[in-house]
């Protein structure tokens, strides 16, 4: 079962481990820009179920998914693909993951 949230302010998607134990290790991955380009499209097509006892995080990505500026991504295309886009995705996930 996927259970989705936000945690400060980062939309997300959890597989919990079949059975969990206080020392469960956790993975946290992040979707792709294309599809699936949500956290829980992502955590239903790739579940990692062979990671064992561990909790599967999948953090949704700034200007995506749930996130999309007006217009979806393809709003963004206009002009440097790499400033305007990807340095703001990529950028933005890791200034937000320790607070996630």
């Amino acid at each position: 079962m996927i259970v989705t949230g936000v945690a400060a302010g980062v939309p997300f998607a959890a597989l919990s481990p079949a059975e969990p134990r206080p020392d469960s290790p956790v993975v946290v991955a992040w979707h792709l820009l294309d599809e699936p380009r949500t956290e829980t499209a992502f955590a239903a097509a790739v579940p990692l179920r062979d990671l064992g006892h561990a909790w599967r995080f999948y953090l949704g990505l700034p200007l995506s998914g749930s996130r999309s500026p007006e217009g979806g991504l393809e709003s963004l295309m206009g002009g440097d693909v790499v400033l305007d886009v990807h340095w703001p995705v990529v950028s933005g996930a890791a200034a937000e993951f320790p607070a996630a």
